[in-house]
């Protein structure tokens, strides 16, 4: 979505300058054309900051046999890794968004 004039507040993950990124998978469930993924990823800036985030993934098997990511979620297991992605992506920080749950 980042660059995208319809998501305004979104500033793109993936656009961000990642020089490393090393997953670690917790699991993997496949139901027919659906894979839900869930873990960590640690990634690494351009200078050398490092940022471990918890992801959530959902794709889908479509008719032509793409897969496509439908789902992506992003979470900080810490208070410090979101301060760390907050210095690497130099987003602001919108307090509306952040969830207690």
């Amino acid at each position: 979505m980042g660059g995208d004039a319809a998501y305004p507040d979104d500033h793109g993950f993936a656009l961000s300058p990642w020089t490393t990124c090393e997953p670690n998978i917790a699991g993997v469930v496949i139901r027919g054309d659906v894979a839900l993924a869930m873990g960590q990823v640690t990634l690494e800036d351009t200078k050398g900051t490092r940022v471990t985030v918890d992801k959530s993934f959902g794709f889908v098997r479509g008719k032509d046999g793409t897969l496509r990511m439908e789902i992506g979620n992003l979470g900080f297991p810490t208070g410090q890794a979101l301060i760390d992605w907050l210095n690497v992506v130099q987003e602001p920080f919108n307090l509306s968004y952040v969830s207690q749950d």
